[in-house]
């Protein structure tokens, strides 16, 4: 499993380690998934813990839901908040490569999600985001096939204010993404007979 991280000097690394005790903050979760995400809570999500009241109703855990669905060939999309994230598999997967697979799409998020942090300190100090990329490297351990070590640089340019090389570091730090990483969540999956 992927975990925690330490971001040093404008790299981060995420290592194998495991956490658990966490209890993710599902208000910001909803907020950041839209307005649409947020459901009634039927009988069903209650115990499979996939909808949420929007009221928080005492005694309910309030959760998020996405729709997955199978529009064709080999692409599983998610559906929530009035957006569609596709993916696809390559040809050799039985795909058409219309999109990235599940798996690239989840490690995206990891640079993306750090991405809108520095984008906003940038922004809040006046400092252009031309020539700052994140440059996101993942290593795959060759015995169990698992990603085992994600490192994200913030590459800086030249006239960046030296003042802020770390101040940045510690704002990506602030990453839902990473955060989930160094307490993840509980993952069930189950099924039911629709009604």
């Amino acid at each position: 499993m992927i975990g925690p991280v330490r971001w040093t000097h404008g790299t981060a690394y995420l290592r194998n380690h495991a956490n658990s005790g966490y209890a993710p903050d599902v208000g910001d979760l909803r907020a950041s998934l839209g307005p649409c995400a947020v459901g009634p809570t039927s009988s069903v999500s209650k115990r499979r813990a996939i909808s949420a009241s929007p009221e928080g109703r005492p005694g309910e855990v309030p959760t998020v839901e996405m729709i997955i669905d199978f529009p064709g060939g080999a692409r599983v999309d998610a559906h929530f908040a009035g957006f569609v994230v596709p993916t696809d598999q390559p040809p050799s997967g039985g795909g058409a490569d219309s999109a990235p697979t599940p798996f690239a799409t989840f490690l995206s998020t990891i640079g993306t999600c750090a991405g809108i942090y520095v984008l906003g300190f940038c922004r809040q100090r006046g400092i252009p985001t031309e020539g700052i990329p994140l440059v996101q490297r993942m290593q795959v351990d060759p015995m169990t096939r698992l990603v085992s070590d994600v490192q994200v640089t913030i590459q800086l340019p030249q006239g960046f204010p030296e003042r802020y090389a770390d101040a940045v570091v510690r704002s990506a730090e602030q990453c839902a993404v990473k955060k989930h990483f160094e307490r993840p969540p509980i993952i069930s999956v189950d099924s039911v007979f629709a009604a």
